[in-house]
């Protein structure tokens, strides 16, 4: 089964894979974020493609555990996706992974939000094979 993990933004969305028969995410492309029903559009691409049965969005919790503004706008957003497709979504906690994502983009030059994804969908995928 193929995961694809989502870094939901306000402006940009970053993507990764896991791909089917793997257990390692690899980045895709950061697709700007043009508002939902254009996004729902955009990810179908992605399901189709890449025959993606799982979806992953990161969860930006507080350290306390607690939902913040952006967790709240991230909520919106999988509640969209639970209520508008027939997709398996869940959601993954990406507090840690944000500042990791930040340190590896910077030395590496590489796209910080799909390196969020990846991050946090190597998360998931690690907690959900042991």
């Amino acid at each position: 089964m193929s995961i694809l993990a989502i870094d939901y933004g306000e402006k940009n969305i970053g993507l990764a894979l896991v791909p089917e028969g793997t257990t390692t995410a690899v980045p895709l492309d950061t697709i700007s974020n043009s508002g939902k029903w254009n996004l729902r559009t955009d990810l179908e691409f992605f399901v189709k493609q890449k025959n993606v049965k799982k979806i992953v969005v990161g969860m930006p919790l507080s350290m306390d555990g607690t939902k913040g503004p952006q967790a709240e706008r991230v909520q919106v957003f999988v509640d969209f996706l639970r209520d508008e497709t027939p997709w398996d979504v869940d959601t993954v906690d990406e507090r840690l992974s944000t500042a990791e994502a930040q340190r590896y983009a910077k030395e590496a030059g590489v796209d910080l939000d799909s390196v969020a994804a990846v991050m946090f969908a190597q998360s998931y995928v690690d907690r959900n094979n042991t």
